[in-house]
């Protein structure tokens, strides 16, 4: 670490400063597309598709390991793209290997700690120029994200209480054990209603969903999330939905939402996490090698050619910045 990253101070929850990350992380590209002569761009789109399609399989293979031993088989379409991108860097895949590591490593929790949801990829995306300044693509710096949703959701998390009181309702003895007054649902009582009511009447309860027309690198969902909860957004009574023009964009809003535990990425993640420490796999590990060793992780990287084989973030056109349903 040279004097300038010993100068910047961490956000709170973090390992490193955003601009300790755009600089490991570039690093990263700028070595991969030069093992192979290709721009950085180029790198950059690999290691994003690469990195969506890791995360969104991790579930898959953790499942796998735990009812068979072995990964799950990637779908044809993901193994041809896997295989079209490995041969193409060759020997300089590990560098987008190492960046996405240190994707992972820069973003874990520091004792217990949880970070704060934030937008890490679209800065790191404009750093290293990938955005098309020509045709007026500019992400939306992290503090204005906040701002706009601030004055823009106000009055969101009563609107889930509203709809967690309809959903209870809608069951005749759990209607006749609550209030039958508007209201009785609030900051101090939301969550623990939540844990031990909701769950009897989840399928009648009406998800809040928050729509982002030109989401970008994700920033105006991510702030949305930050403002909300983070129980709320984790039991998913909030979904976020977006679309953009750019294939980069989907997939950096993907990354973002699986990173932070959105639309139920963070039950998946757990659940994935539980599966590998009763698998097979790690039994045998735990057998074999010293109580003082780590227990292995286990990890897989997949692609996808496409972002419409996704419905929660798609390509379309521009428009405005939030809605509520």
């Amino acid at each position: 670490m040279d004097d300038r990253e010993r100068a910047e101070q961490p956000e709170t929850g973090y390992r490193y400063t955003q601009a300790q990350i755009d600089r490991r992380l570039t690093k990263h590209m700028q070595d991969a597309a030069i093992s192979q002569g290709l721009r950085v761009a180029d790198a950059w789109s690999d290691w994003l598709c690469i990195t969506e399609m890791t995360l969104r399989m991790t579930p898959v293979h953790a499942k796998s390991v735990f009812e068979h031993g072995t990964l799950a088989q990637d779908p044809p379409e993901i193994a041809a793209e896997w295989a079209r991108i490995k041969a193409r860097y060759g020997d300089g895949f590990q560098h987008l290997e190492a960046a996405y590591g240190d994707l992972l490593h820069c973003i874990q929790p520091i004792a217990g700690i949880e970070p704060e949801i934030r937008d890490v990829l679209g800065p790191l995306h404009m750093a290293i120029g990938n955005a098309n300044i020509k045709l007026g693509q500019f992400f939306t710096p992290w503090e204005l994200s906040l701002v706009a949703a601030q004055s823009t959701m106000e009055g969101a998390a009563t609107l889930v209480y509203q709809r967690m009181e309809q959903a209870i309702r809608s069951n005749p003895m759990l209607a006749m054990m609550t209030p039958q007054t508007d209201g009785w649902i609030n900051d101090d009582n939301a969550r623990s209603i939540a844990e031990s009511l909701l769950p009897i009447v989840w399928e009648r309860y009406d998800t809040v969903t928050i729509y982002d027309p030109s989401c970008g690198s994700g920033g105006m969902l991510l702030a949305a999330a930050a403002i909300l909860p983070r129980w709320m957004v984790v039991m998913g009574l909030v979904a976020f939905y977006g679309q953009d023009l750019s294939r980069d964009c989907t997939r950096m809003t993907q990354i973002n939402m699986m990173l932070f535990g959105l639309n139920g990425w963070g039950l998946r993640f757990t659940t994935a996490m539980a599966h590998l420490r009763e698998s097979p796999l790690a039994k045998r590990f735990r057998e074999e090698v010293p109580p003082t060793a780590p227990e292995p992780m286990i990890a897989s990287v997949s692609v996808c050619p496409t972002d419409t084989m996704y419905p929660d973030i798609e390509i379309g056109a521009q428009g405005a910045l939030f809605n509520l349903h």
